[in-house]
């Protein structure tokens, strides 16, 4: 007997930076005013999120309000453009310098999943969180505008 829980469906990637910058990462990922982003997943698909991240409504009184969890939703189709599951994207401090990306089923009850759902929800959740955490790993960089010495160059 196989017991389900989303605790249990949950995917998770490391990266190496601390959770301010990560968030600001995921916030850049952004294009413009639209509020989704679409990400092709490797082994056909796609994952769709609603950006930007937004901090967790409760968190512990001992925690920094550097370190407060970032969260949002999104899907994950298959590559039939058909639904797969609804998910939680979150962005929690690991270590000071190293942040977890997550993403974790968005259903009330997964326990009647069947072996074949169960299947393609890992398969398309692990693509998705290597493809969130490369995305994430490879931000543009930011120019800062108030610098003048790359005005000068610039122009």
């Amino acid at each position: 007997m196989y017991v389900n829980d989303r605790a249990n469906l949950y995917i998770a990637r490391t990266i190496g930076m601390p959770l301010p910058m990560a968030g600001e990462a995921a916030n850049q990922l952004r294009t413009g005013s639209d509020p989704l982003r679409a990400f092709r997943l490797p082994g056909g698909g796609r994952l769709v999120l609603r950006l930007p991240l937004r901090q967790d409504n409760w968190r512990p009184a001992s925690r920094r309000a550097d370190l407060i969890d970032l969260r949002t939703a999104g899907m994950i189709y298959s590559r039939h453009n058909r639904r797969v599951c609804p998910v939680e994207v979150e962005l929690t401090p690991w270590t000071l310098d190293t942040t977890e990306v997550s993403v974790r089923p968005a259903v009330r009850s997964p326990y009647g999943w069947g072996p074949r759902r169960m299947a393609g929800w890992f398969t398309h959740a692990h693509d998705a969180a290597d493809t969130l955490r490369q995305a994430l790993l490879e931000r543009p960089e930011v120019i800062d505008l108030t610098d003048i010495e790359r005005e000068r160059v610039a122009v």
